[in-house]
């Protein structure tokens, strides 16, 4: 989504927390973005929850460029070939913000906004204050507001 100063929003949910979003974010220049820390973090302690990927673990598409996947939850050899596109997708955008080509502001079902998870606000079992949202975006931002 676009916020309309023209923040571009990304949500990542579990699914983008994996040993290959890990890999994306030791890039220098990636790593220095202001949600790497924390989604690095999140890579080691949700990877369980992506593994319960289901129907988003692998596609035909997936597997003409990644290559074949292992079985759904396993992180073996071949892992999950639709993990790795993420990361990849994930990984052009963070570098288009790098550069200054998009303001983006990442931000995670995991993160916490006045104390409550982003994905208890998401679904109306804790209430914040928009001001509240609106300041862990810009938080999170990059290039910063000028």
């Amino acid at each position: 989504m676009i916020t309309r100063d023209g923040l571009a929003v990304e949500l990542d949910e579990q699914f983008h927390f994996t040993r290959y979003r890990a890999m994306t974010l030791r890039i220098k220049r990636l790593g220095a973005l202001p949600w790497a820390g924390p989604y690095f973090d999140y890579c080691a302690q949700f990877e369980s929850a992506a593994a319960r990927g289901g129907g988003r673990w692998t596609s035909p598409s997936t597997e003409k460029m990644f290559g074949a996947s292992d079985p759904v939850g396993v992180f073996g050899k071949r892992g999950s070939a639709r993990a790795k596109q993420r990361a990849l997708y994930d990984a052009m955008k963070d570098f288009a913000a790098s550069v200054g080509v998009v303001r983006l502001a990442r931000i995670s079902i995991y993160d916490r906004v006045n104390g409550a998870t982003v994905d208890d606000v998401l679904y109306g079992r804790v209430a914040v204050d928009p001001p509240q949202v609106r300041a862990s975006l810009e938080a999170r931002a990059y290039p910063a507001a000028s």
